[in-house]
């Protein structure tokens, strides 16, 4: 980020994060779905902007378990076009889901979710406040801030009215349970 213009950027983060948060109680209209089928789901790659295109969709729309692999997918590769400096192919996306789908498939269901969010891809995500709170805390970037995990998970229910701190903190104290937990469940 350019710091001449921090202030600016913050402020705008800060009010595009309230417009592009999901409904916090989505899966409760999701019939075929449950909590822990969304952290199968995350634990392919951890990519904010993916996690909130998923997230507003199914806020938006009802998932069947038959098209829930369909749109995860869709959506990492949709996250992917806007965050990696080369993007994988259609056919890697394929190959991660046994070609489950065609090419077709994918690019019908990328249009669909982004039309049902708006087309808003700018989403403010976690390593911004991540990298700002490392900056102004004059951190080396070389170890983890366990005071970064001192805020319970739980208070990323509330993250609209947060501050970048918090909210990283959140942040990362609900990555790592849910990792921990992903692997557990594996063992």
């Amino acid at each position: 980020m350019v710091s001449e213009y921090v202030v600016e950027i913050f402020k705008y983060m800060k009010q595009t994060e309230l417009i592009t948060l999901p409904n916090l109680k989505y899966m409760a209209s999701q019939k075929e779905l449950a909590w822990s089928m969304r952290g199968i789901l995350l634990d392919w790659q951890t990519v904010f902007l993916c996690v909130n295109i998923v997230e507003r969709f199914l806020s938006a729309r009802v998932v069947s378990l038959a098209k829930l692999q369909l749109m995860g997918i869709t959506c990492l590769s949709i996250a992917s076009k806007v965050g990696e400096i080369v993007a994988p192919s259609i056919s890697h996306f394929l190959h991660c889901v046994d070609s489950s789908y065609t090419e077709s498939n994918i690019l019908l269901a990328e249009r669909y979710i982004l039309k049902t969010i708006d087309w808003n891809l700018s989403y403010p995500n976690p390593m911004h406040f991540l990298r700002r709170t490392r900056k102004s805390d004059d951190h080396d970037g070389k170890t983890l801030e366990w005071r970064l995990l001192a805020t319970p998970p739980s208070l990323t229910l509330n993250h609209a009215q947060s501050d970048g701190k918090r909210a990283s903190r959140c942040l990362l104290a609900e990555l790592l349970a849910i990792r921990a937990r992903n692997r557990a469940e594996r063992e």
